[in-house]
């Protein structure tokens, strides 16, 4: 029990003013928390903080779990804009929109962490697989995060971003176009 400098218990000077109180709103107030009812009632917000955080962040960091990531090493397998061009095997294949009359078709695939942050890092492990299968990468066209590899005169351009790349196979007439 707090005692005063007078040496009176603090709630039994209090127990009076409560009784005198005619209202529900006066015995509210006159109402005083001892220190462990205070400490009790930070415990259970601080409890409460931590689990409206959990609840919160668990969700956040699952939401890439379902999405297949990146991997050197894991296999390629054939591309549907051209089947001798390899992608690599945990890209899942998306509806690639373009209205670029110089592209014969074309896909887009989702592969988490394929180019990097922000798509400013190409798998380079990736494109020296695409040469030893006979691609050539025609660095001298490289606009970007877009890359072009050519074999047996088919053209096909590579498009890297962070979690996605898109394939395109260029037409014959925008190989000639293409130095």
């Amino acid at each position: 029990m707090n005692k005063v400098a007078d040496g009176a218990d603090t709630r039994s000077r209090l127990r009076p003013a409560v009784a005198e109180a005619g209202s529900l709103a006066d015995r509210r107030f006159a109402k005083v928390d001892t220190v462990g009812e205070i400490r009790a009632r930070r415990r259970r917000k601080g409890l409460l903080f931590l689990l409206i955080l959990a609840c919160a962040l668990v969700p956040i960091g699952c939401a890439d779990a379902d999405k297949p990531a990146y991997e050197e090493g894991l296999g390629y397998k054939p591309s549907t804009v051209n089947e001798q061009f390899l992608i690599p095997v945990g890209a899942i294949q998306r509806e690639a929109i373009f209205h670029n009359p110089n592209i014969l078709r074309g896909a887009e695939y989702e592969l988490a962490d394929i180019g990097g942050e922000q798509g400013l890092y190409p798998p380079q492990r990736y494109f020296q697989d695409l040469e030893a299968a006979g691609w050539r990468e025609r660095k001298d066209d490289r606009l970007g995060h877009v890359h072009f590899f050519e074999r047996d005169n088919t053209v096909i351009s590579v498009e890297i971003r962070q979690d996605s790349f898109t394939v395109y196979e260029m037409k014959d007439e925008a190989n000639a176009a293409i130095p």
